[in-house]
Parts: structure tokens; sequence; C-alpha cells
């Protein structure tokens, strides 16, 4: 899958989990059913889940409270590093050569990162950044994160992509958003801006 950027672009969007950093949800619904929470993959996907997921990605509650939720719906017993490891088992790679084409594209546009993520999970790829790539290497390769659960906001809602358009006096039409979930690049095409649904594990180059 080849990413033909558009004529007349300055900003790209883009998305974390599915585009940049790979993926592997099995593995946390697969950990969560070893710890004795069945079915974990009914209370959280892409766009919708167990409200009080939505909470911890929207920065409503803490991960301290978010990990007793958690540990209710589990068996007896089991400890906060326990769930953090489960929560944390669907976390991949973030492979170098699209840390290259990040680098490349740094030199022509501006680089925002939105995500649909939580503290744990950021907590966990700092460290991982740090280990893999340098300090603060991946961070500072773009002009501006937004984190769902610092921006109060989770995709597909629109008022996060607004916030984002009008804090740095966007114009929709040159901005490039990629991301892997159809109704977030549904929402962002609503409101003019150009979209790539990216399917994860394919080629990233320009």
């Amino acid at each position: 899958m080849k990413i033909e950027i558009p004529t007349g672009i300055t900003t790209l969007l883009l998305d974390l989990g599915g585009v940049l950093l790979n993926l592997h949800m099995k593995k946390t619904y697969d950990a969560f059913d070893k710890l004795g929470f069945a079915n974990f993959h009914q209370h959280f996907d892409s766009y919708k889940g167990s409200s009080f997921i939505e909470d911890f990605e929207e920065g409503k509650i803490t991960a301290a409270t978010f990990i007793k939720l958690l540990q209710k719906k589990c068996n007896t017993n089991i400890t906060d590093e326990q769930i953090i490891i489960a929560w944390n088992a669907m976390l991949g790679e973030l492979p170098l050569h699209k840390l290259e084409t990040l680098q490349q594209w740094k030199t022509k546009y501006q680089l925002i990162l939105y995500s649909n993520t939580n503290a744990i999970h950021v907590n966990h790829l700092h460290n991982y950044y740090n280990q893999n790539f340098g300090i603060n290497n991946v961070q500072n390769l773009f002009d501006v994160i937004y984190y769902s659960h610092e921006l109060g906001i989770r995709k597909p809602k629109v008022e996060g992509f607004k916030q984002i358009i009008e804090t740095h006096s966007l114009q929709p039409n040159q901005v490039f958003y990629i991301d892997d979930g159809s109704m977030h690049i549904a929402t962002a095409k609503a409101l003019g801006i150009n979209t790539l649904l990216w399917v994860q594990n394919g080629p990233f180059y320009e």
C-alpha cells in the first residue's frame, strides 16, 4: 500500500496504533481471558467500549481507578502489575522504516499525532521509544501530539478534530489524515480533510 500524499498538503495528521505502531489486540484479549475476564474483546475496540474504558481513554478516571475496575472483573488476587501487563500486551513494535519515513516527512510537512490512548499505554510507549530509539526520539518528530486522555475526547467524536483544526488554524483541504479506523476516517472526511484508510502491516513509504 503506497502512500501518495496529495499536492497542496501542509500538515500530516497521523494515528498511532495500527498505523505507526503495530497492534496485537488478541494478545490483550487472551491475557485478560487468562486472568478471568472472559470476552474482553466485547468491552474494548477502536470505536466503542465499556464506559469505564472510554472514561479512561478520555482522562475522566485515573490509572489507579481503571486498574481496580479491571481487577473486579478478573479472578481474585490479581495484582496491579498483572493488569498492566495484560493491558499493554496489545502494544507492538514501531518498525524502523516507519521512523525513517517520519523523519523524511518532517522536512516537508507539519506532523501532528492524534491517538486514542491512555496514561498506562503512553508510559509503556515512552519507555519503549527511549530504549529502542533514544530519549524522546519518536516524540520529537511530531510538532504536536494529541492523546485522547489528555485532550479529553476520543475518536471518532468530531469535537477532537475540530479542536485540532481550530487550535492550529488549519485549512482542512491542506491536511492529510492517515488512520486505520473507518469511522475515524469518516469523521475527518466530513470536515473536508483529505484521508487515507490504512491497512495494518502494509508497507509504509511515500
